[in-house]
């Protein structure tokens, strides 16, 4: 229920306890009056506790009363030895304070505050009967005016004076102690802005170091790109330091390959002993094996079954989790749920609030139309009568002139023939003048116009004989132009080939790419294979057909199988044995190394089982009939380094087949390889790639790449050729379009010159025809007649002009006498109705405009109401949908306890299987003991041997690595020699700058060995030559050290031009985000300023407010003493605290660590009084506050803690009578067998009652005298 639909003030209208602390069963303690309950009690009775029950019912932890465990708060004493819990409920009800020091109950304000703990230290809390939750009831509470957080209203025992002798401020770094700035802070509410004050300036520091370190980072870019350097001398000593370091790395590669090749040879030797002695070890083996696997195989069962066990426990493990997780996320949705709540509230109020403002809109539009509607009115009926009294005016003065008027009107009907006759006669004077300038001008012009037409006629027909002769020749070039289509037909058929001819480039140029990047892949790794494959393509080897694993190929599936277990897969192949003797020769000369091949004529006839062989099981394969091969005659070369060698999948099946009754070769699939003699061998890391897989395509060695490049050249010559022609023919095209076009233009410019010239030859004709025609006699004796006509026409119009200028005086003398006798009044008569009818314009406009917005206005409340309408549906919905996953929650709980139980259960099944298991297991132990010792000395000997094979492949390997280096090495330097060449091509400068002399006779050391230390052959040497020279190889590591030291420190810069680029790009850059920063860090102090401000201000007049209450507060409760709360720094509140001095009476001021414990409570219940008033509580509950106090303080608070009780109610626990006696209610507590009891007395029916106990009798006197 929301506080502000209730009425009154909030009270505690009583407490049941039950079974908490001291008090067994369930005890009633109230009801407690609406003003003043004095709680009182010998020492040890329970007092403290029924606080304690408030505590706990307003949600303290157990440390916060003095407690380690929540579930020490239920009851426990011999009578009530085994109570599993406790409840406390506090009723509240909110009342109306009436006459006669009575009051009404707020209907629907009551609500029950419960609170129960158990056993296992958990608490429930419910309101109204309800389960809820601690926030659930500190908002609730919080909404009735009860705040729990910050709880001033509780006053405990001892607190009292720690209120007075709080510190300024709060310690630095710690939390969990408030000094009396953040106590006061809490009550203004000023503390809200800690937080974003701490915010703000944390963000603003960060800002702050940001922008120093964009400013270091941008001086810095200035500094580099103003000092960009790069020296040439340089650059040409780096290029020699380089050379060195590749010259000491191919040295190092060559020795340390030629190390471990005599170190494999000597672990070759060891694996032999190793051999011998496993053979030995294995008929021993087998004897024992077979008592071994019984034991095995007993104990493997037990843990099937534990394992079976242990799975359904995962089950229930995941069910549990899968519940809980689904209990967590309802609780999620939840709490997103009631947020979502509570935005579509927001939303409503906003939408209503909305509606009410256009509604107000609305009814000041309806206000405004009739006062517009009223103005328009009055100034149209101004107007009408304004209009009526001027036409009234404008009869009466027609009246008045009707004579005037008869006569004006007759006068101008007279006039207007005449007018009409004058106009006609002037009109027929222009015309016959006209006609006699024609006349003349043709008489003067005639004789000179039949000359010059005569002439025209004769030009102009030159002129048409000459542009038809134009024009007939133009018709005879335009014909020969029309073989311009033929060379356009031959254009799209060259864009054809062209086409075509770049498809085919395409093609050809992405595979010599593809094999070219293949071919630097392939010199790097076998430069061996390279050489003679090139040869071959050359046509200086015949015969040779490549490498015997790249003529056929495999599945995935057996490459580990076939390159670990089959040998030769790199031998070449050659026909015959004459070319395998060139290729021999070739390799020698080339000094290629040693060379291994096959040759297939000696080949022949060996196929005993190359088709029909039969595997020895279902399970095997045999390896060769899972080649691919590319060409048939290349069948018995893999045949005979295959032979029938078999693939399994496993070592098992591999160690049954091979040490068969038919004894043969397998291989597994990773690699392990089992001879038909017993001898195993296994690899850490075994070989791929020894052969060609599946869906690989040729290497480039395998392909005439020169071939392919001819062919190239020849497409693009041809594709030249064709673009040559085309852009021939097309210039040619466009030319001759060009020419055809202009000549158009220029048949049709001159066939428009022809007919034009046409039709000026004829019309000159016409006009020589009408010249000859003309006589001038005539012409002179027509103007004579003319001129006669005109003299008339002027007498008419001068005797015309006469008779209307009488007329027009006539008429003038008349108007003036109207005018005259309308008078001034009648002219400004008109120019008023004249301005009514403007302001009548404006009037009606503005009405327009009022009416328009109250259509709008009426529209919007429309749409907000709409909108309203669909808040509350959905509000209502979510509320619905919050009910539902509170339900879900509650389900899942319970589902996961379910499963907790079942769980138990299988853990004492897996323990019992697991002891079993135990047992078994030493008895295992105790069969296999032998046989351990002894498979101990085998594994040891196979381990031996495996780990002396996988030294000599690591060797192996470390040998293909070092010359894998030692040929990138080589390559690397090859490819820096031709980068360098280019950068510095044309310069020559040497390198003159002293090196140091210790370095120096370090790299002279080595001067004879790093000649020729770049050729593409193994380098050789003695074995005493190899151990002396790896006992430099320390010396080699240092001098490469010194190297790359000197490569690393002094590398010049060789694209400074670029690098300048960058770093400029690079301070643009960070000059822009420093000017972000700055204009960040001006808005985040802006911000901070403002915080601290509306901080600084709401406390210091909270601050003022509370200092003068409480100045009055001491000064009545001491009866004339002074208190002051003041800035420890008068500048900074915040920075050092508020200080609370004190002038007890007569005395001067104090500090409150200088007071006694009475004047600290006094103090400290002037200060709480004061905040009373500050923002009032509806309820304060105090636990002897009184107890430092002497009976006159006593009485002094009691009296104002009853005077104050008009508007809040006290609950107070006391020993002093001079409180209880001026209580409204007493409460009595004492204890009987360990057992508290409440007992509820008004003083009032003790005074009627009456008694003789002599103390009752006094305090009863006392109460008397204190009402009267």
């Amino acid at each position: 229920m929301e506080v502000d639909k209730l009425q009154g003030r909030l009270i505690i209208e009583k407490v049941i306890i039950k079974n908490f602390k001291s008090y067994a069963g369930e005890k009633i303690i109230g009801p407690f009056h609406k003003s003043l309950t004095s709680v009182v009690g010998p020492n040890g009775s329970g007092k403290s506790n029924l606080l304690e029950s408030l505590l706990f019912a307003f949600g303290k932890r157990a440390r916060k009363m003095r407690l380690k465990r929540l579930s020490e708060l239920i009851h426990h004493s011999n009578t009530y030895p085994n109570v599993s819990e406790a409840s406390v409920e506090v009723y509240f009800q909110n009342i109306i304070d009436t006459e006669n020091e009575g009051f009404e109950v707020v209907s629907n304000s009551k609500l029950i505050l419960t609170r129960i703990v158990r056993k296992n230290n958990t608490s429930e809390y419910r309101l109204n009967n309800s389960s809820s939750t601690y926030e659930e009831v500190t908002n609730t509470l919080k909404n009735r005016g009860i705040d729990l957080e910050h709880n001033r209203f509780l006053i405990l025992q001892g607190e009292v004076e720690q209120i007075a002798t709080m510190s300024p401020k709060a310690p630095p770094g710690d939390d969990n102690k408030i000094g009396l700035l953040e106590y006061l802070e809490e009550i203004i509410g000023t503390d809200k802005y800690v937080a974003d004050i701490e915010k703000a300036e944390k963000e603003l520091e960060e800002i702050i170091d940001e922008i120093t370190s964009k400013k270091l980072r941008f001086e810095e870019a200035k500094k580099v790109c103003d000092q960009l350097e790069g020296p040439m001398r340089e650059a040409i000593r780096y290029i020699d330091t380089e050379k060195e370091s590749y010259s000491f790395k191919c040295l190092k590669c060559r020795l340390e390959k030629q190390k471990r090749i005599f170190n494999s040879e000597k672990i070759a030797e060891k694996i032999l002993e190793q051999e011998k002695k496993l053979a030995d070890l294995e008929e021993f083996f087998n004897q024992k094996r077979k008592a071994n696997e019984l034991a095995i195989a007993d104990y493997e069962q037990k843990a099937r079954e534990l394992m079976k066990i242990r799975q359904e426990k995962l089950s229930i493990e995941n069910s549990i989790k899968s519940y809980m997780q689904k209990d967590q996320t309802a609780c999620e949705d939840l709490k997103l749920l009631k947020s979502t709540i509570k935005t579509l509230e927001s939303e409503k109020e906003s939408n209503t609030r909305r509606c009410n403002d256009i509604s107000s809109d609305i009814e000041n539009y309806k206000n405004i139309v009739p006062q517009k509607s009223e103005i328009l009115n009055q100034i149209k009926n101004l107007r009408i009568s304004k209009e009526q009294i001027f036409n009234q005016k404008a009869s009466e003065i027609e009246l008045i002139t009707q004579d005037l008027q008869a006569k004006k009107k007759i006068l101008e009907s007279e006039r207007a023939p005449i007018k009409r006759e004058m106009a006609k006669l002037n009109t027929e004077k222009d015309s016959k003048i006209n006609e006699i300038s024609e006349l003349e001008n043709e008489i003067k012009s005639s004789d000179t116009d039949k000359v010059q037409v005569s002439q025209n006629i004769s030009n102009l027909e030159n002129t048409i004989s000459n542009t038809q002769s134009q024009l007939n020749e133009s018709y005879e070039i335009l014909k020969q132009y029309l073989y311009i289509n033929d060379k356009q037909a031959k254009i799209i058929q060259l864009k054809n080939l062209a086409l075509e001819k770049n498809k085919t480039l395409m093609v050809i140029g992405d595979k010599i790419t593809a094999y070219e990047r293949e071919e630097k892949k392939t010199l790097n790794n076998k430069s061996q294979l390279s050489e003679i494959l090139r040869a071959k393509i050359e046509k200086k080897l015949i015969g040779v057909y490549g490498r015997l694993g790249d003529l056929g190929v495999i599945n995935s599936i057996y490459d580990i199988a076939v390159s670990s277990g089959i040998p030769g897969l790199d031998y070449i192949v050659v026909d015959t044995v004459t070319n395998g003797n060139d290729l021999i020769n070739f390799v020698r000369e080339k000094n290629l190394g040693k060379v291994n091949i096959i040759v297939l004529e000696k080949l022949k006839n060996t196929d005993r089982n190359i088709e029909n062989f039969q595997t020895p099981d279902k399970r095997v394969e045999r390896l060769f009939d899972q080649i691919r091969i590319s060409d048939p005659k290349f069948k018995y070369a893999f045949y005979h380094m295959f032979g029938d060698t078999l693939f399994t999948q496993n070592i098992e099946d591999a160690r049954r087949i091979a040490l068969g009754e038919n004894r043969y070769k397998v291989v597994t699939k990773d690699g392990d390889i089992i001879n038909p003699s017993g001898e195993m061998r296994g690899f850490a890391n075994p070989t791929r790639g020894k052969m060609k897989l599946i869906g690989q395509t040729n290497t480039y060695l395998e392909v005439d790449i020169q071939g392919l490049k001819k062919i190239y050249k020849e497409h693009q010559d041809d594709l030249e050729n064709i673009n040559i022609e085309r852009n021939t023919l097309e210039n040619e095209v466009n030319d001759l379009k060009n020419k055809d076009r202009e000549l158009r233009q220029k048949i049709n410019v001159l066939e428009i010159n022809i007919n034009s010239l046409k039709d000026r030859l004829k019309a000159m004709n016409s006009r020589l025809d009408s010249l000859n025609e003309r006589s001038i006699p005539d012409m002179q004796l027509l103007i004579s007649k003319l001129q006669c006509i005109i003299e008339k026409i002027i007498q008419s119009l001068k005797k015309t002009e006469i008779i209307i200028r009488q007329k027009d005086m006539a008429i003038n003398e008349i108007d003036a006498k109207i005018e005259e006798t309308a008078g001034v009044e009648f002219k400004k008569l008109k120019d008023d109705v004249r301005k009514l009818n403007t302001e009548e314009e404006i009037a009606e406009k503005e009405l327009s405009k009022v009416q328009a917005g109250l259509l709008q206005r009426q529209k919007d409340l429309e749409k907000y109401s709409k909108q309203l309408e669909k808040d509350i549906g959905e509000l209502e919905d979510l509320l619905k949908k919050q009910e539902d996953l509170k339900k879900e929650k509650e389900k899942y709980s319970e589902l996961a306890k379910e499963k907790l139980l079942e769980m138990e259960d299988y853990l004492k099944k897996e323990n019992e299987q697991e002891k079993m298991i135990k047992e078994l297991e030493i008895q295992k132990k105790e069969i296999a003991k032998e046989f351990d010792s002894i498979l101990t000395a085998k594994n040891e000997a196979e381990l031996k041997k495996r780990q002396l094979c996988s030294e000599m492949k690591d060797l192996k390997v470390e040998v293909q690595k070092w010359q894998i280096r030692l040929e990138h090495t080589i390559e690397d330097f090859r490819n820096m020699e031709k980068d360098y060449l280019s950068i510095f091509d044309g310069i020559a400068i040497e390198n003159n700058e002293p090196t140091n002399p210790e370095h120096q006779s370090k790299k002279n050391l080595f001067a004879e060995e790093r000649k020729n230390l770049f050729r593409p052959v193994d380098w050789e040497a003695t074995e005493a030559e190899l151990n002396e020279m790896i006992d430099k190889i320390q010396i080699i590591g240092e001098i490469e050290k010194l190297i790359d030291d000197e490569l690393s420190t002094d590398r010049p810069n060789l694209n400074i031009i670029q690098e300048y680029k960058n770093r400029l790009d690079d301070k643009t850059q960070k000059e822009k985000n420093l000017s972000e920063a700055k204009q960040h860090e001006n808005t985040l102090k802006n911000l901070y300023i403002e915080y601290k401000n509306k901080r600084f201000n709401e406390f210091t007049k909270g601050i003022r407010e509370i200092s003068l209450k409480l100045r009055e507060m001491y000064c009545l409760l001491t009866r004339g003493g002074g208190a002051e709360l003041e800035f420890a720094d008068s500048t900074d509140p915040f920075a050092e605290g508020i200080i609370f001095t004190v002038r007890p009476p007569s005395k001067n001021w104090q500090k409150m660590a200088n007071l006694s414990g009475g004047e600290k409570t006094l103090s400290s219940l002037a200060l709480v009084f004061a905040l009373h008033h500050y923002k009032p509580n509806s309820l304060y509950v105090m636990d002897e506050v009184d107890a430092a106090l002497d009976f006159q303080n006593v009485s002094v608070i009691a009296n104002y803690i009853k005077g104050e009780t008009k508007n809040a109610q006290f609950i107070v626990v006391s020993l002093r009578y001079q409180m209880f006696e001026v209580a409204d209610q007493l409460v009595g507590i004492y204890k009987t067998k360990d057992i508290s009891h409440s007992l509820c007395v008004s003083p009032y029916s003790l005074k009627e009652i009456g008694n003789k106990n002599p103390i009752i009798r006094q305090t009863l006197e006392n109460i008397s005298m204190k009402d009267n």
